[in-house]
C-alpha cells in the first residue's frame, strides 16, 4: 500500500495525462482511467515511470455505478488512499443542429458530462469524508457558463456538471473536502479536445497560435491543478476560470464552445 494515490478519469494525452505526470512528480502513485484504447494508457505509464514515477493504467465506463464503485473500492483497498480524484471526461458531441441530433446522442452527452462526474464524487468521497481530507477536481468548459449554437448537448451536459460541483462544494467542503470546478475557457493543445471534432481547424490554429502561446498547454494547467490540490483550507477555490493570454476570434465564434 502507498501513501498517496491520484485517481484521473479521462487520462489521455492532453490535460489527464499531464495532471497524472504532476501529481507522479510530487511522489503519488498515479491511476489512470479511460474508457477504451490500453495502448494508450500503457503509453502514459511508461512516460511516467520513465520519468521516476509511479502509474497503474486501467479500462472503465464512468458512468456505469458499479463498474465506478468497484475500481474505487480496489484502488483504495489494494493500492492506498485516494488523496485527489479528477474528473477530466470531455462531453463535446461536435457541432449539431437541433434536428440533427439524436436523442440518445444528447443522452450520451449527459451521461459523460454529469453523471459520470456525481459516480466519481458518491465513491471517492465514501472513503474521504472518514478521513477528513481529499480533493475532488472537476474539468470544465466554457459550454457550463455559455452555451453556442449548435452545442445544446455539450452545454446542457457540462452546466449539469458544474451544478453537481456547486452542490457537493456546499456538502463536502465541511467535512475536509475541497471540491473545485475549473472552467477551461480556450483551446487547448492536445488532439484529444479540439483536434478529435475539428482536425483541420485544430492544425490551423496550433500553426497560427503556438508561436504567440495562444493555447492553454496541459502541462501548465497541470500545475494549476496541483495548486488547487495544495491549497490552505482558510482559502479554497471553489471555481476557476483558465485562458490563455491571447484571445481567439476561432474559439469565440458561435461554432466553438468547448
Amino acid at each position: 500500500m502507498v501513501d498517496k494515490v491520484a485517481l484521473i478519469i479521462g487520462a489521455g494525452s492532453g490535460i489527464g495525462g499531464a495532471v497524472a505526470a504532476e501529481f507522479a512528480s510530487h511522489g503519488y502513485t498515479v491511476c489512470v482511467v479511460r474508457r477504451t484504447d490500453q495502448a494508450k494508457l500503457d503509453e502514459l505509464v511508461k512516460k511516467i515511470s520513465g520519468d521516476g514515477g509511479s502509474a497503474r493504467a486501467y479500462l472503465l465506463d464512468a458512468t456505469d455505478d458499479k463498474s465506478v464503485e468497484r475500481l474505487v473500492d480496489e484502488i483504495e483497498g489494494q493500492v492506498g488512499p485516494i488523496a485527489f480524484a479528477c474528473y477530466n471526461l470531455g462531453a463535446n458531441m461536435g457541432v449539431r443542429n437541433i434536428q440533427n441530433t439524436r436523442t440518445d446522442t444528447f443522452e450520451k452527452a449527459f451521461k459523460l458530462g454529469a453523471v459520470g462526474a456525481f459516480l466519481l464524487a458518491k465513491h471517492v468521497s465514501k472513503y474521504m469524508v472518514p478521513r477528513a481530507e481529499g480533493t475532488i477536481v472537476f474539468t470544465s468548459a466554457t459550454a457550463s457558463v455559455r452555451g453556442n449554437a449548435g452545442h445544446h448537448a455539450h452545454a446542457a451536459a457540462m452546466m449539469a456538471r458544474r451544478g453537481v460541483a456547486m452542490s457537493l462544494n456546499h456538502e463536502l467542503r465541511s467535512h475536509g473536502i475541497h471540491v473545485c470546478h475549473v472552467i477551461v475557457d480556450g483551446v487547448v493543445d492536445s488532439p484529444d479536445t479540439l483536434g478529435k471534432f475539428f482536425p483541420e481547424a485544430f492544425q490551423s490554429l496550433k500553426a497560427k497560435l503556438d508561436p504567440r502561446q495562444g493555447m492553454l498547454k496541459p502541462v501548465d494547467l497541470a500545475k494549476t491543478y496541483w495548486h488547487l490540490h495544495t491549497q490552505s483550507r482558510t482559502c479554497w477555490t471553489f471555481e476557476l476560470d483558465v485562458s490563455p493570454w491571447v484571445e481567439n476570434p476561432w474559439f469565440n465564434s458561435p461554432r466553438a464552445s468547448l
